[in-house]
């Protein structure tokens, strides 16, 4: 006998016919506390008052840390990979000469052209940062932004019909 003849493992599906509810569909009492829930931080983040301790703080890393850690980042990105076997193969020609010439020098230009941009993009995005958590104003409206949203995914979440 093998272990595949052993229905839970050959259809796991027939298993499910046994239960009384499938595991896939919550009690309605739990959307309607996650509904709550979202609701209550809405509201408690709508009734807050601004307070400038209130911003939170970063974690000081000097340059070379915080590039290793992006650079760990990209490099381990399934992502990353799956994008240059998919994009790279169409500009690589056989005809030109030994192909991974042609791949390594592709990725080399794409990941020059990528450090530049996104170089610049963590350029514009700290200076940005640093005016508005400083602008008491634009915390206040990001903290009554962040309730509205909240309290109005909890109502969606209430009134959404479920299966």
């Amino acid at each position: 006998m093998s272990a595949l003849s052993f229905t839970p493992l050959r259809r796991p599906s027939a298993c499910l016919r046994f239960l009384p509810h499938p595991p896939w569909h919550l009690p309605s009492s739990k959307f309607w506390a996650g509904a709550g829930y979202l609701v209550y931080l809405g509201l408690q983040s709508l009734g807050a008052k601004n307070q400038p301790h209130a911003i939170s703080r970063t974690v000081a890393t000097n340059s070379y840390q915080a590039f290793t850690k992006a650079m760990i980042t990209g490099i381990l990105n399934p992502k990353v990979a799956l994008f240059f076997l998919a994009f790279l193969p169409q500009f690589v020609n056989p005809a030109r000469g030994f192909a991974f010439w042609q791949f390594l020098t592709l990725g080399t230009i794409l990941a020059l052209l990528d450090t530049g941009y996104e170089t610049m993009l963590a350029i514009v995005a700290s200076t940005l940062s640093q005016r508005l958590i400083l602008n008491p104003h634009f915390m206040l409206w990001r903290q009554r932004l962040t309730g509205a949203v909240l309290v109005g995914l909890g109502v969606r979440l209430a009134l959404t019909q479920r299966i």
